[in-house]
């Protein structure tokens, strides 16, 4: 993963964090006002689209939050394949220095 991929994955995550949290804070707000706590008296037909707009809010919500699932799951993969290829360029590194020194050794005995 490049400097520049991972600097939009996590742009990615956080704005998708964001927009969770905004729409969730204004979900709370909306269920609070509709629990009668607010001044207003809402009318029933009011209270029903509410709860439709809540319902269809925490639907957003959860596609939000898969998404963002998704996002760090592919990271996780990345992150992954990162520490593998790592993890095989030291051994060829090592492979690599052990026969410099090897075929140094050679040399010099000849």
């Amino acid at each position: 993963m490049t400097q520049t991929e991972a600097q939009h994955l996590e742009a990615t995550c956080n704005a998708l964090s964001d927009t969770c949290h905004s729409l969730y804070n204004d979900l709370m707000v909306l269920a609070y006002q509709c629990g009668g706590a607010h001044k207003l008296q809402l009318h029933e037909r009011e209270v029903m689209y509410a709860l439709d707009a809540i319902n269809g809010g925490l639907e957003v919500i959860a596609g939000l939050v898969q998404c963002l699932e998704g996002e760090m799951l592919k990271a996780r993969k990345k992150r992954e394949m990162l520490e593998n290829a790592r993890s095989i360029c030291k051994q060829y590194t090592n492979a690599c220095s052990h026969m410099h020194l090897h075929c140094k050794k050679h040399r010099k005995q000849r």
